[in-house]
């Protein structure tokens, strides 16, 4: 039985140690406030469930089999708990990071550039005069052939 409990802590062990590389993989463009979020959540949860697996294991009657396990020669817990503290102190700078930006009123795109919202900039665009067909199938291909576009300096 307790090697089941021991086979379970090690997943999440895995877990645990794999969030902060797996926020990583996901790439800057697609690190959102809500994906850290969800991810602190889980990370939460997970070490929750870490800490009471650890205290069903203590509170067995481990055999000497057991005792001689990884989990315990090469102190996992300690290496998992290290792993939760750099993981969840990662994601809480990350959703600081979210915080100042927007309270400085600065807001960050998917493509990852930074515009302000505190005031307007409006550009003035050259107008471009586009021909108009008029629809007759007898003008197609003289519009057609035009090529306005390769002529036209933006």
């Amino acid at each position: 039985m307790a090697q089941a409990i021991i086979e379970s802590q090690m997943r999440i062990y895995g877990l645990i140690s794999r969030a902060l590389e797996n926020l990583n993989k996901l790439g800057r463009d697609n690190i959102t406030r809500g994906a850290v979020q969800s991810r602190l959540n889980l990370l939460d949860s997970n070490w929750s469930k870490f800490e009471q697996g650890n205290t069903d294991l203590y509170s067995r009657e481990l055999s000497s089999a057991d005792g001689g396990h990884a989990y315990f020669t090469e102190d996992v817990f300690s290496a998992c708990e290290e792993a939760f503290l750099t993981a969840k102190a990662a994601f809480l700078d990350k959703l600081e990071d979210f915080a100042a930006q927007r309270s400085s009123g600065i807001s960050s795109t998917r493509s990852g550039a930074a515009t302000s919202t505190s005031s307007t900039h409006h550009a003035s665009l050259p107008k471009i005069e586009l021909p108009t067909f008029s629809g007759k199938y007898s003008e197609w291909s003289a519009f057609c052939s035009n090529r306005w576009w390769e002529t036209t300096v933006i």
